[in-house]
């Protein structure tokens, strides 16, 4: 799975758990209650108030370290 601006949070953890420490070190908590945040990489990244650079650096990241680990 291709990690993009557009995937959700729901969907990119179900896939790929070990991810959430790609948020967590960029201080985005994706979970409330022990449920994934609704929402897509771009518009969670965006509330927290990141640029445009900053995102494509987080989703580049994300598909280098997950995108060809499958379903963990």
């Amino acid at each position: 799975m291709e990690i993009k601006r557009d995937t959700t949070i729901e969907n990119l953890i179900s896939h790929y758990p070990a991810a959430v420490s790609c948020f967590g070190k960029r201080r985005i908590n994706v979970f409330v209650r022990g449920v994934a945040v609704f929402g897509t990489v771009e518009s969670i990244a965006r509330k927290k108030g990141f640029s445009e650079e900053e995102i494509d650096e987080m989703i580049k990241e994300l598909n280098e370290k997950y995108r060809h680990r499958g379903k963990i």
